[in-house]
């Protein structure tokens, strides 16, 4: 994953996001695998995102990152979604 992990946004997903959706944990979404994304974004790859910020699932609001401001969140998340397209792992 070299490609992702020369974006800018990379360590802060790595920071905030990566011990769940690195592994997989409770379901999580995997960092570029798109068997786990085809279903979330079929219609649209803002929606996980938006949703994220609530709450989603087993994870809480902002994934527990309050301390985030909803642009840095959403910017961490766009990275997350969009890793399907730099990676495509299957």
């Amino acid at each position: 994953m070299s490609r992702l992990e020369s974006t800018p946004l990379f360590s802060e997903y790595n920071l905030y996001c990566g011990s769940c959706h690195t592994r997989g944990a409770m379901g999580a979404p995997r960092l570029g695998r798109y068997k786990d994304w085809n279903d979330r974004t079929e219609h649209s790859k803002l929606v996980p995102s938006y949703r994220a910020l609530a709450g989603i699932g087993r994870m809480p609001a902002k994934g527990g990152n309050h301390h985030l401001s909803d642009e840095e969140f959403l910017a961490i998340s766009n990275f997350l979604v969009s890793s399907v397209e730099m990676c495509n792992e299957y």
